[in-house]
């Protein structure tokens, strides 16, 4: 299992105001992501980066849905836009794949999910013992296809 290297194509801005900081970006390949850096705003703790990598492989080993994780490479100049003089292995910041359409997971799709996906979030947070536990945390995806179901993501 490995995580794949990105590069920065455009930062989108802050998401919301949550604690993360985290940003929407999209990267030199067009895919579309949600990365986290300390130098972002919000958590500032050294293992943020490790700490969300290490969640979202183990959460995957597990089988329990997780969007797809990155390493987020900035070159010296867009790490400048953030913040001056950051390293070379502080730009390197932990992206994951943005879900969508997607939406909170809300108590009609949680209806309309697989409880085996739903149970393993739950049984995945416990082990984590993820205190942060959000609606905005577990994401659902509206299916229009007329076959029912809810799959869900835990976001990390």
């Amino acid at each position: 299992m490995s995580i794949r290297e990105i590069t920065l194509g455009a930062d989108h801005g802050q998401i919301g105001s949550g604690g993360s900081g985290a940003h929407w970006v999209t990267a030199a390949d067009a895919t579309r992501w949600v990365a986290k850096a300390t130098f972002f705003g919000g958590q500032q703790h050294k293992y943020l980066y490790l700490n969300e990598a290490l969640t979202s492989l183990i959460a995957q080993r597990l089988g329990v849905g997780v969007p797809e994780p990155a390493a987020l490479r900035l070159t010296a100049a867009q790490a400048e836009q953030f913040r001056q003089g950051l390293s070379d292995v502080e730009r390197l910041v932990f992206a994951s794949a943005r879900i969508e359409p997607s939406e909170a997971l809300s108590p009609e799709a949680a209806r309309s999910a697989d409880k085996l996906e739903v149970a393993g979030i739950v049984v995945f947070d416990t082990l984590i013992w993820n205190t942060d536990e959000k609606p905005e945390h577990v994401l659902a995806q509206p299916q229009d296809d007329g076959h029912g179901g809810c799959p869900v993501a835990r976001r990390t």
